[in-house]
């Protein structure tokens, strides 16, 4: 078994998959996943990731508004 981190960084959004190389429904996950956009991280890359999400959150960010993370970033990335 091997487990797979990845991260989006357009909708902010993270996963981990777990499964067999051997498992076509894992690979067609994997597959997927990468069609929509997220990339492999490791662990730690994705703990920072989410510490970064939640950062933007806390300093006024939506997830699920009208403003997309880079904008709000352009925006307010260099205040804290």
């Amino acid at each position: 078994m091997e487990l797979k981190f990845y991260v989006n960084h357009k909708t902010r959004i993270c996963r981990a998959l777990q499964g067999s190389t051997q498992n076509p429904d894992h690979l067609a996950n994997l597959a997927d996943a990468e069609k929509q956009g997220f990339v492999e991280v490791t662990g730690p890359e994705q703990d920072a990731f989410r510490a970064e999400t939640k950062k933007a959150v806390d300093a006024g960010w939506k997830p699920a508004g009208r403003t997309s993370y880079a904008r709000f970033m352009e925006v307010h990335g260099g205040e804290e």
